[in-house]
């Protein structure tokens, strides 16, 4: 995986990193947290940032305190949320500020490691509630009352993968739900690398 570490304090940063590195995975950071210094990386070296570059699957920020706020060193987790990257908050998660976006909550390094495995693949909650909205009232507008059809959607090496579950009732529609999806999904999301939509 290839995994944007930032976290509380730098310390808490480096032993991190040697723990996802042990695990095989890729460690990205969007600033240097050694040098004393505020600003990210995309802004001393242009193209230097990780969502610049091959898709971000998940970003970790390790916590070796309770911080009500963001600390300086945590803005790419921001960005992460701002992006829809998974986000998962390691070490101390009492005060957590990234409670209500992070798709876990893990404290040791076997429970990290499999977070980071796991959260790439976890359905996107946000993005599957505007595509069940957008499906259903496409489909009442032509008259469709329908429960039975579902749209679960992931993210897959930087690309939203759609998969409609349809209802016999729907079925005759799928061109017409495709589009809509397409549409209002890269209203939400326009920094996905694209949008696959699949049959379930």
């Amino acid at each position: 995986m290839r995994v944007m570490l930032v976290g509380t304090h730098p310390g808490a940063i480096d032993r991190t990193e040697e723990v996802l590195r042990s695990g095989g995975h890729e460690v990205l950071h969007c600033r240097n947290e050694h040098d004393g210094g505020f600003v990210c990386t995309a802004l001393t070296d242009r193209g230097s940032c990780p969502f610049d570059g091959a898709p971000v699957d998940v970003v970790v920020t390790t916590r070796d305190r309770a911080w009500p706020r963001p600390s300086p060193l945590e803005d790419g987790a921001l960005c992460a949320v701002r992006r829809f990257v998974p986000l998962v908050v390691h070490g101390t998660t009492a005060l957590d500020p990234f409670e209500q976006w992070a798709v876990a909550e893990t404290r040791t390094d076997d429970e990290l490691l499999d977070a980071v495995v796991a959260a790439p693949a976890a359905p996107l909650p946000e993005h599957g509630a505007v595509a069940t909205h957008t499906a259903r009232e496409l489909l009442a507008g032509q008259g469709v009352l329908d429960d039975a059809t579902t749209v679960e959607v992931r993210r897959a090496g930087g690309r939203l993968v759609v998969t409609l579950g349809l209802s016999p009732a729907a079925e005759p529609h799928e061109a017409a739900l495709t589009v809509k999806l397409l549409t209002a999904l890269r209203s939400l999301d326009p920094y996905a690398d694209g949008i696959d939509v699949v049959r379930a």
